[in-house]
């Protein structure tokens, strides 16, 4: 007869943090949809309100993108995460990898952009 295997006391379900890695990053898309959606009608309509609802959601969504960049470099990285990404859910794992490494490289180069601004004015 096999053992039942006996849970950990402070162990944390992996699968949870991954479905809150993908969350996030789902409503930071909507809000991301949502300045642009702002931002047309900016263009549409010339509203100053408009704008400062854009440029609002622009920050929020830059502050909560830094957060879940880090959240999930400590959720995939860690060893329960790389366990997880190349045992139970390969595929789901695997995205948030490439994901990440993706955001990685944009905020890479909008920081070069910011420099070279800097240095050209």
């Amino acid at each position: 007869m096999l053992a039942s295997p006996t849970p950990v006391d402070n162990s944390e379900d992996e699968t949870k943090r991954f479905f809150v890695v993908f969350i996030s990053e789902f409503c930071l898309c909507l809000i991301n949809l949502l300045y642009a959606s702002i931002g047309i009608c900016y263009f549409m309509y010339a509203s100053p309100k408009m704008l400062t609802a854009a440029s609002s959601l622009v920050a929020l969504s830059g502050i909560l993108t830094l957060a879940w960049m880090i959240y999930a470099s400590i959720v995939i990285f860690s060893d329960e995460g790389q366990l997880c990404k190349d045992t139970y859910a390969p595929k789901s794992g695997q995205f948030i990898y490439v994901w990440l490494i993706l955001v990685y490289i944009c905020f890479g180069l909008l920081f070069c952009i910011a420099c070279m601004l800097a240095c050209i004015i």
